[in-house]
């Protein structure tokens, strides 16, 4: 059953990605993704009798549950290039849904990315003149139409950590 869930979650995921990515008559990109990071809003595992719902045990784990990050980069650019590993093995030791833009529509050997679109600049960025990369946002999975600038600029591993750490036990202090 779990295998199943993933093929459908996986195909859900590809068709939304063709829509917001390659057509231009698909829905508007911040729909999309909204529905791509619902998806992820509540970590759910089912075993052979019952369903088993995880409650997020720190305000990390709580933030990865209400937030997901959200990367834009180029692929000509050297800081680029040591940050989305970085933030690529962060997130996925942490539980984060992360989402890397490509702005020159070029991947990065070995990570998942999407191509971006003037939508999804637009729904991010205000001043396009100044477009910083690696840009990292913070998305609300909950209010999916608020995002949080988190970063602009490659980070070291240790910094990366304490900001996260830090914006996590804020909002824990706002009871995310």
């Amino acid at each position: 059953m779990y295998c199943i869930e993933n093929f459908f979650t996986t195909i859900q995921k590809i068709i939304l990605g063709l829509m917001l990515f390659n057509f231009s008559w698909a829905e508007p990109a911040s729909n999309v993704l909204n529905n791509i990071i619902a998806e992820k809003s509540i970590e759910v595992t089912k075993s052979a009798t019952k369903l088993i719902v995880h409650a997020p045990k720190t305000s990390l784990d709580r933030l990865a549950k209400n937030f997901a990050i959200v990367v834009f980069y180029r692929s000509t650019c050297s800081h680029c290039l040591n940050f989305v590993p970085l933030i690529y093995t962060y997130t996925k030791q942490n539980n984060f849904d992360l989402y890397l833009y490509a702005l020159d529509q070029k991947p990065l050997q070995g990570f998942p990315y999407l191509f971006t679109t003037q939508t999804v600049t637009d729904l991010f960025f205000n001043a396009h003149e100044n477009l910083v990369v690696p840009t990292t946002f913070l998305v609300n999975k909950i209010d999916k139409d608020e995002h949080v600038l988190f970063a602009q600029g490659e980070m070291q591993k240790n910094e990366l950590t304490a900001r996260m750490n830090d914006f996590a036990n804020r909002l824990g202090e706002n009871r995310v």
